[in-house]
């Protein structure tokens, strides 16, 4: 990112130059940020549905990721029902009440208006 002085444009002290520079930088920086977030989560979308994962034995963060992509992404409800069910069951096991996995199963539950 670069930047060049308008012409007519004078600068009373050339701190405000360096301002400016030091703006545009910081601006440009947090575009690119953004777009490697926004790049890596469409990589992410796309590889979500391939064989592989499903076959590949999954942490419960993984699940719970696939889980959303099937729920949110795909629709397929039935699937997601099953997933739904392992994320609880895992949760049951461990003993602890996970928000994330209590507020997506509910947002479910909503979703196809099935009470399971």
């Amino acid at each position: 990112a670069s930047w060049e002085k308008p012409k007519g444009w004078t600068f009373k002290d050339q701190r405000e130059y360096y301002v400016l520079r030091v703006q545009t930088f910081w601006r440009a920086r947090a575009v690119r940020k953004r777009i490697r977030l926004l790049v890596k989560a469409q990589t992410l979308l796309e590889r979500a549905n391939s064989e592989e994962l499903e076959k590949t034995k999954m942490d419960i963060t993984t699940l719970c990721n696939y889980t959303l992509h099937v729920h949110i992404v795909t629709h397929d409800y039935d699937r997601a029902r099953d997933l739904y069910g392992r994320i609880l069951e895992y949760m049951d096991n461990r003993g602890v009440d996970n928000a994330f996995v209590l507020y997506s199963y509910a947002i479910f539950g909503a979703v196809p208006n099935e009470e399971d």
